[in-house]
């Protein structure tokens, strides 16, 4: 007999079964599904097996002294927001983006975003530097950095490539990150909390050297890289050049769904 429970448990957030007799263990797995950090739940229908409601601990905050000031030190930060931002409860979230734009819109400090937490800032706001991936496109904002601030950030984002730019990062998220040596020594100081109240403190910390538009100079330095390594299709429409047209005659605020590529960029 597979133990599924066994094999599923060191994948998932938690492995539990239900037997249909406690309605309790269906609610609290769904539960679970939504916590920070989110992910899979593993359940396994047995009638015959005993069972419990599953519980999981809650991240305790940490205290973010260390974290803000460096912040406060910092002269020409950058922002990578990820899926932190958006792994969150709908009033939280709502709460933890407006407070991130009125802290890039104030202090114009350029605002990178990973895949997962695209539209947190609007593409065409002042302050939006492009998006992050690992690679090489988002060198020019990074490396011109004198301090990286994560905010949800989890290197499970990015491609598999070796963190070398020479600023200092510091990581404000929900939960702790596991995969923190991802980044090496890089991480100077990290912290976990909720961001919708963790932002405000960090807003309240800077004093930048950036002007207004900073953060546009660095989008047309990513999207001229993306293009210029974007080949034309012969045959017709690249998918560049559908995104484009896409981008062109539909409403501001339109949401669009694309498969993975990089148009995902554009």
């Amino acid at each position: 007999r597979v133990l599924f429970r066994s094999v599923f448990a060191p994948l998932t957030l938690a492995s539990v079964a239900l037997n249909g007799q406690d309605p309790r263990v269906a609610q609290d797995s769904v539960a679970l599904t939504v916590m920070s950090p989110p992910g899979p739940v593993h359940v396994d229908i047995d009638p015959t097996a005993s069972t419990k409601p599953s519980s999981r601990r809650t991240p305790s905050p940490t205290d973010p002294a260390k974290l803000l000031d460096q912040v406060a030190q910092a002269r020409r930060p950058v922002i990578i927001a990820g899926l932190g931002m958006v792994a969150m409860p709908p009033e939280r979230r709502r709460a933890a983006t407006a407070a991130l734009r009125a802290l890039a819109n104030e202090h114009h400090v350029p605002v990178l975003t990973t895949y997962n937490a695209r539209g947190v800032v609007a593409d065409d706001a002042e302050y939006a530097a492009g998006i992050v991936t690992g690679g090489t496109i988002e060198r020019h904002a990074l490396n011109d950095a004198d301090l990286i601030i994560g905010l949800g950030f989890d290197p499970v984002e990015l491609l598999p490539a070796d963190w070398d730019h020479p600023a200092p990062l510091v990581l404000a998220a929900e939960w702790p990150i596991e995969d923190s040596e991802f980044f090496g020594e890089a991480v100077t100081a990290d912290c976990v909390g909720n961001l919708d109240e963790l932002i405000p403190r960090i807003s309240s910390a800077l004093s930048t050297q950036w002007s207004q538009g900073s953060g546009r100079r660095y989008w047309d330095l990513l999207m001229t890289a993306v293009r210029s390594s974007s080949v034309d299709d012969p045959r017709g429409l690249a998918p560049r050049e559908v995104v484009d047209i896409a981008s062109e005659v539909a409403p501001d605020g339109a949401i669009a769904t694309v498969d993975a590529g990089a148009h995902m960029l554009v």
